[in-house]
């Protein structure tokens, strides 16, 4: 069976998520921000990891990962459309993301929604395979 660890899976994400924006975190979004965070990624696993295994041990695991973007929005409260617009084009040109045996594809946006702190977020689903 293949080994995995859940750390090296949010690490590679974390890892490439990089060019995209400074401001990244792990797991769950901060409870507080400063003023100075006008964008910021949270990646996270927030589904099962299911191990396929054929015979004695050769084969591989899959998941789904989450790759949450936000965008502080406009001085009148409005979504800044304009940068997760640029933040999600950004994040689907990573696709495929491979590293470390760890493959994250097939992309899905689910559109932004307000998170009543004062950003609003597009969340991208992809496909993680761990050979």
């Amino acid at each position: 069976m293949n080994d995995f660890k859940i750390s090296d899976m949010l690490k590679t994400l974390y890892d490439a998520v990089a060019p995209v924006s400074l401001n990244r975190f792990v797991g769950n979004r901060p409870k507080t921000l400063t003023d100075k965070i006008n964008d910021y990624i949270v990646v996270n696993l927030p589904a099962s990891i299911r191990r396929r295994v054929i015979g004695s041990g050769y084969g591989a695991s899959s998941t789904v990962c989450a790759i949450e973007l936000y965008a502080r929005d406009t001085a009148i409260g409005q979504s800044n459309i304009l940068k997760l617009d640029e933040m999600t084009q950004a994040t689907e040109a990573l696709f495929p993301i491979t590293a470390n045996g760890i493959t994250a594809s097939s992309p899905r946006v689910v559109m932004q929604s307000p998170d009543d702190t004062g950003f609003h977020c597009v969340i991208i689903h992809a496909a993680l395979t761990l050979s």
